[in-house]
């Protein structure tokens, strides 16, 4: 201590009261949205814990789920994974156009009903004869449940938050889906050790002592309960509608939308970085228990990306604030960041390499993805957020789809088999096995930061540059 420089004491003086502030300010908004937010925002919130709980514990079993309990090939699997992602891509944006057409409590209330029914198929289904019904699941009611109700949640906090706590409303809910996302993990872990086996027997339910089953089975219970939350929730639906048209109007109204336009094309570009996360489910649990062995806790590395945002987001948002960090900065460094994470995999297998890589690809995450969510639900004109929050999380299960295409390519081809094939030798010949699956995944998830570095005059305007992380007032002043 004695040894620290008075400029190293002050930076740390800076660190401690930046650190204080963070402290006064979430206890000022827990204050502020006590006192004002109805009760219909605390059970939306609820909502989003369980329904974020279910859809990551799914998310990261559905692979191995697929492979392991139903006897599905990887590549198979893969095209599975692909189809379903494929689905929710094209139904996320009739989702949003259906909840400006239709209210929020009535879109809400359906897509709770799908998403309750698909879990069920998946939690009770046996491996013999019923790869129809399984099917039906993941390609139509998975995916028409999320449409309806991911983009509705956000859109159900905006309307019944008042301006004054509505910036905070938005970080306490993106604060609850990453302790959802965590509370799976660490629920998953648990299923996997002798003291789940004692609380739970997985033969009473027919789980034939699978973990996978048992975490869909949690996820069907969790779908269960958001069902019967939605049902007490109130009607949310703005006052005075911009217009009675119908879904075709909407779309052609906003077609001729600028911003509307520049919007989709940020959304697109990011559908490349989400494919690195996307990679968490679809490829990491593969290859680590292809390396590790099939006990290998996976998911244990994976809980560091929700822990790590939990701890991250105070610290980059006061920074970022305190230093007037526009917002297309926040959104072009988080994005490198993200992208550039595969290729620490490239370079080594240990486990060591993989938290490495899930806190580069979260430290990226904390810069770029409660500030484009926050973008998108801000730029909305009133009656027309439900569209513009499906247009920012159409890139989610379009990621999906090329993340699963390639995983199932790349894992055949690299890694199950002694012999590289002979379609990706040439590129990664000096890459040990399996570490080559993930330059080739790297190569892929770094060319759209890229492409937004040299389209950025095209992507952002004047006004939207000066916008810096967390500044809700100027978000709230742009919508």
């Amino acid at each position: 201590l004695a040894m620290l420089s008075a400029k190293q004491w002050a930076g740390l003086s800076l660190a401690e009261s930046g650190l204080r502030s963070k402290v006064g300010e979430l206890q000022g908004g827990l204050a502020l949205l006590a006192s004002e937010a109805p009760r219909d925002l605390w059970l939306l919130l609820v909502i989003k814990f369980l329904e974020s709980f279910a859809s990551f514990g799914t998310s990261i079993v559905l692979i191995l789920f697929l492979t392991a309990d139903l006897g599905f090939s990887d590549a198979s699997a893969a095209l599975v994974f692909g189809v379903h992602g494929a689905a929710g891509a094209v139904l996320s944006y009739l989702g949003g156009v259906i909840v400006d057409y239709a209210g929020v409590k009535w879109t809400l209330t359906m897509g709770a009903v799908l998403l309750a029914a698909g879990r069920a198929v998946l939690a009770f289904s046996t491996a013999s004869g019923q790869h129809t019904a399984i099917l039906t699941s993941l390609f139509v009611l998975l995916p028409m449940g999320s449409a309806l109700c991911i983009p509705v949640l956000a859109l159900g906090v905006r309307r019944i938050s008042s301006g004054a706590s509505r910036g905070f409303a938005f970080q306490l809910f993106y604060v609850v889906m990453n302790v959802a996302c965590l509370a799976a993990c660490v629920f998953i872990h648990a299923i996997r050790t002798d003291v789940a086996e004692a609380l739970v027997d997985p033969t009473a339910l027919a789980y034939e002592d699978s973990i996978h089953r048992g975490v869909l089975f949690a996820a069907f219970v969790a779908s269960v309960v958001t069902l019967a939350l939605v049902l007490a929730v109130g009607v949310i639906d703005v006052a005075e509608p911009t217009s009675s048209s119908g879904p075709a109007d909407v779309l052609k109204e906003l077609a001729g939308d600028s911003g509307f336009w520049r919007f989709g094309g940020l959304t697109l570009l990011f559908s490349g970085v989400r494919m690195a996360f996307r990679h968490v489910d679809t490829t990491f649990p593969k290859l680590y228990e292809h390396m590790m062995g099939a006990q290998a806790p996976f998911e244990c590395i994976l809980a560091l990306n929700p822990a790590l945002l939990l701890v991250l987001l105070p610290f980059v948002s006061h920074y970022t604030a305190q230093h007037q960090v526009p917002m297309k900065r926040c959104l072009l460094y988080g994005a490198f960041l993200s992208g550039a994470s595969p290729f620490v995999l490239a370079l080594s297998s240990r486990w060591q390499a993989a938290c490495c890589w899930i806190i580069m690809l979260t430290l990226g995450e904390a810069l770029w993805s409660p500030k484009l969510y926050e973008y998108s639900v801000s730029i909305a004109p009133l009656g027309r957020e439900g569209t513009y929050l499906a247009i920012a999380s159409g890139p989610v299960f379009f990621a999906k789809i090329a993340a699963a295409a390639l995983s199932g390519v790349l894992v055949q081809d690299l890694c199950s088999s002694p012999l590289v094939g002979e379609t990706f030798k040439p590129l990664v010949a000096a890459l040990p096995q399996c570490s080559s699956v993930w330059f080739c995944i790297g190569l892929t998830t770094i060319a759209c930061p890229l492409a937004m570095w040299f389209l950025q005059g095209s992507l952002f305007e004047q006004d939207k540059q000066e916008t810096t992380y967390g500044a809700t007032e100027d978000a709230e002043a742009t919508g």
